[in-house]
């Protein structure tokens, strides 16, 4: 190992540097993001480690494995919603056509019949979401160095978070209670984002060699 400041070689298990006596026990930690791994080990590890709560995830094997559930939930968008846009184009003939597809859209995402082809996809990502993030989010907390209860919180509010506002949100749902719950709602969108954002962004937290 060397000398962050002045290159000589050290020993590993040295606290100073015996020739410039730099502090240099923060080189012995070892920074545990994965420069190595792939969009294809980030998958496999999205899979193959579905229900493992136990150990870290790295924030590069985290964001490889959202990204590929953002492609899969894109996929399932258009192949939901656009054959219905289609048709609302078809129907509208060579006038109005953008206008018309436009307020398709915003119709489906305003309405709360469970049975609406928007509201079932949204709900299938939902799914997506809750079966496939839930232990990654645990272990990739768990890799940014929170203590163990903050990660269960974290990982149940993210859970809570991720069902409660997919529900209330793509179901039926009386107009008057929705208005109620909408500030509740938008508190647990935030704190969905909140948590989400740290697996992405936060670096993992370094452990001595």
């Amino acid at each position: 190992m060397k000398c962050k400041k002045c290159g000589n070689e050290i020993f590993e298990d040295a606290k100073y540097c015996p020739y410039c006596g730099t502090k240099v026990e923060e080189e012995l930690l070892i920074k545990k993001e994965e420069k190595s791994v792939t969009f294809k080990d980030g998958i496999i590890a999205l899979f193959s480690k579905i229900f493992l709560f136990s150990g870290k995830s790295g924030r590069s094997e985290f964001n490889f494995g959202f990204l590929f559930l953002i492609i899969i939930s894109s996929i399932l968008s258009a192949f939901t919603i656009t054959p219905e846009v289609l048709s609302v184009l078809n129907g509208a003939g060579s006038s109005g056509t953008l206008e018309s597809a436009t307020d398709y859209i915003i119709q489906a995402s305003e309405s709360k019949n469970i049975l609406d082809p928007y509201n079932l996809y949204n709900l299938v990502v939902m799914l997506l979401y809750v079966i496939f993030l839930c232990a990654p989010v645990y272990r990739r907390l768990n890799d940014c160095g929170y203590g163990k209860k903050i990660v269960v919180l974290l990982t149940v509010l993210f859970v809570v978070s991720e069902t409660v506002c997919s529900n209330l949100l793509w179901c039926i749902l009386p107009e008057n209670i929705y208005n109620i719950v909408y500030i509740f709602i938008e508190i647990l969108s935030f704190a969905n984002l909140f948590i989400l954002l740290t697996c992405m962004l936060k670096k993992s937290k370094p452990e001595m060699e």
